[in-house]
């Protein structure tokens, strides 16, 4: 539980080095956390611990998504948020195949 509230910590902390907040600084700490919690774990925790933290950086990141579609594209707004929705939950998954392949490298 604790690496996991680690993990998204991690995803806070970086959402927190991007637009509207701005705080760039953060970036260069930012997956500290991840690491951390990626140290001594198995290859299949380390993959949910990357997505974890991916998904809660990209849910902070790209929430503008559902107000374009809806607004712009004229698609429904239960349809814009599950469109979100799984775009957060795939963007993930690139940060779940560095948890991944960091612990595979790392022993």
């Amino acid at each position: 539980m604790r690496k996991l509230f680690l993990s998204v910590i991690s995803g806070a902390i970086l959402v927190l080095a991007f637009p509207p907040f701005d705080m760039g600084f953060l970036a260069w700490v930012g997956f500290v956390p991840l690491l951390y919690a990626l140290d001594g774990t198995t290859p299949k925790r380390a993959f949910f611990l990357g997505w974890a933290c991916g998904t809660a950086f990209f849910l902070g990141t790209v929430y503008w998504v559902v107000h374009s579609m809806y607004f712009y594209g004229g698609m429904p707004m239960a349809v814009g948020v599950l469109v979100t929705a799984l775009l957060v939950v795939s963007l993930g998954l690139y940060v779940a195949l560095f948890g991944f392949v960091s612990n595979f490298f790392s022993g």
